[in-house]
């Protein structure tokens, strides 16, 4: 069966970069207090668990709206009176990752947490580059102008717009801008907290997970940027990355 233990306390060696991230930044003390408690307080949750039918695809033609329906409030209400637990948006199988704000949680179901993005006898480099990426992701919405709701939102300004500029220049379409800043910014912080530690190997791996036969073309109302940019969005406002790689270092480098 799958042993959720270890990739747990993965989530929390990649949380503790975060918050050492948040840590050195140059913001006043309130705004990375308030930064590191969001990030402290969020819930790990590994491998599945109980899931309500979603509901989005029954206006479709090719479903019954109402058994649709009925089936979405039968599982709502089994879960009623019982002790108040995490409902999963996704399969366990799927290879994937989210961030709820509703819930403060992160769910990692089982089945991205395997190769080739993570495996218990990979150098810690190879899963930091591949699953830690993408574990940071998570984390840096608990920060980013949803999940941290109310929190000093005229001091994360600068941040988006920061980050925005830096998708700008490595090609993101004007346009697509607004659609994608949450996620963008997601895509920073991990770029930014797990840096510090990749080493070419890690960062290899962090770019393999994003390969795709047409990296360079977004997906319609997608709201995370196409492939290519994400990796090179990173790259670019990385300083670890241009020190590994020996290249210009980032024009500046975003900071809450």
């Amino acid at each position: 069966g799958f042993d959720g233990g270890p990739i747990r306390n993965f989530v929390y060696v990649v949380r503790d970069y975060v918050v050492d991230w948040i840590n050195a930044l140059p913001s006043d003390t309130e705004t990375k207090r308030e930064a590191i408690r969001r990030v402290r307080s969020i819930s790990v949750q590994v491998g599945g668990g109980e899931m309500v039918p979603d509901c989005s695809m029954c206006n479709q033609t090719e479903l019954d709206p109402y058994a649709c329906t009925i089936e979405r409030w039968e599982a709502v209400i089994n879960l009623a009176g019982q002790p108040q637990k995490p409902v999963w948006a996704m399969a366990a199988s799927e290879a994937n990752a989210y961030f709820s704000s509703d819930e403060a949680a992160i769910f990692i179901p089982a089945g991205i947490a395997r190769p080739p993005l993570y495996h218990h006898s990979y150098p810690f480099q190879y899963n930091l580059g591949g699953l830690g990426s993408i574990i940071a992701h998570e984390l840096g919405h608990s920060i980013d102008l949803n999940g941290g709701a109310g929190f000093i939102s005229a001091d994360r300004e600068p941040f988006a717009q920061c980050v925005a500029d830096g998708f700008l220049e490595v090609g993101q379409n004007t346009s697509r801008s607004e659609l994608t800043i949450n996620e963008n910014i997601a895509d920073t912080v991990s770029a930014l907290s797990i840096g510090p530690y990749l080493d070419r190997t890690g960062f290899a791996a962090f770019g393999q997970i994003w390969c795709k036969l047409h990296p360079s073309d977004p997906v319609a109302k997608d709201p995370h940027s196409a492939a290519k940019l994400r990796v090179n969005a990173a790259a670019a406002m990385s300083p670890h990355f241009s020190q590994t790689f020996g290249c210009p270092p980032p024009d500046q480098v975003c900071a809450l």
